[in-house]
Protein backbone atom coordinates (compact mmCIF):
# COMPACT_ATOMS: atom_id res chain seq x y z
CA UNK A 1 0.00 0.00 0.00
CA UNK A 2 1.17 3.82 -0.97
CA UNK A 3 -0.93 6.87 0.02
CA UNK A 4 0.90 9.61 -1.76
CA UNK A 5 -1.13 12.21 -3.59
CA UNK A 6 -3.60 9.36 -4.79
CA UNK A 7 -3.72 6.43 -2.00
CA UNK A 8 -3.02 3.24 -3.92
CA UNK A 9 -3.00 -0.88 -3.37
CA UNK A 10 -0.85 -2.75 -5.56
CA UNK A 11 -1.95 -6.32 -5.66
CA UNK A 12 0.11 -9.39 -7.34
CA UNK A 13 -2.76 -10.08 -10.32
CA UNK A 14 -1.87 -14.16 -10.08
CA UNK A 15 -2.64 -13.75 -6.40
CA UNK A 16 -6.36 -13.14 -6.78
CA UNK A 17 -6.76 -15.36 -10.14
CA UNK A 18 -6.01 -13.06 -12.53
CA UNK A 19 -3.37 -13.24 -15.53
CA UNK A 20 -3.15 -9.19 -16.34
CA UNK A 21 -5.53 -9.31 -20.10
CA UNK A 22 -8.79 -9.38 -18.31
CA UNK A 23 -11.23 -6.50 -19.58
CA UNK A 24 -13.26 -3.88 -17.25
CA UNK A 25 -16.05 -6.10 -17.18
CA UNK A 26 -14.36 -9.48 -15.76
CA UNK A 27 -12.55 -7.36 -13.25
CA UNK A 28 -15.75 -5.59 -12.44
CA UNK A 29 -17.28 -8.70 -11.38
CA UNK A 30 -14.59 -9.26 -8.56
CA UNK A 31 -16.43 -8.66 -4.99
CA UNK A 32 -12.68 -9.44 -3.70
CA UNK A 33 -11.48 -6.33 -4.87
CA UNK A 34 -14.28 -4.22 -2.65
CA UNK A 35 -12.90 -6.02 0.29
CA UNK A 36 -9.34 -5.48 -0.22
CA UNK A 37 -10.16 -1.57 -1.04
CA UNK A 38 -12.04 -0.87 2.18
CA UNK A 39 -9.55 -3.11 4.42
CA UNK A 40 -6.84 -1.48 2.88
CA UNK A 41 -8.21 2.06 3.03
CA UNK A 42 -9.37 1.32 7.12
CA UNK A 43 -5.32 0.42 7.26
CA UNK A 44 -4.39 3.88 5.34
CA UNK A 45 -6.33 5.88 8.08
CA UNK A 46 -9.23 6.98 5.19
CA UNK A 47 -12.25 5.42 7.46
CA UNK A 48 -13.04 4.11 10.79
CA UNK A 49 -14.22 0.54 9.30
CA UNK A 50 -15.24 -1.54 6.35
CA UNK A 51 -18.70 0.73 6.39
CA UNK A 52 -17.18 3.52 7.12
CA UNK A 53 -15.38 2.96 3.56
CA UNK A 54 -17.98 1.92 1.79
CA UNK A 55 -19.49 5.03 1.90
CA UNK A 56 -16.23 6.09 0.16
CA UNK A 57 -15.89 4.48 -2.93
CA UNK A 58 -12.95 6.64 -5.07
CA UNK A 59 -10.34 5.81 -2.73
CA UNK A 60 -7.90 4.19 -2.04
CA UNK A 61 -7.79 2.79 -5.82
CA UNK A 62 -6.43 -0.77 -7.26
CA UNK A 63 -3.38 -1.51 -8.97
CA UNK A 64 -2.55 -4.79 -10.17
CA UNK A 65 0.73 -6.07 -11.34
CA UNK A 66 1.84 -9.11 -13.05
CA UNK A 67 4.94 -10.33 -15.32
CA UNK A 68 4.97 -8.57 -18.89
CA UNK A 69 2.45 -10.45 -21.03
CA UNK A 70 1.50 -10.11 -24.85
CA UNK A 71 -1.89 -8.92 -25.62
CA UNK A 72 -4.10 -6.69 -27.79
CA UNK A 73 -5.25 -3.37 -27.44
CA UNK A 74 -9.59 -2.64 -27.23
CA UNK A 75 -8.44 -0.51 -30.51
Amino acid sequence: MINVGNPIIFINASDIGLCGDENTLEIDKLDILENIRCVGGVKMGLGKDINDMKNRPATPKISFLNEPIDYLTSS
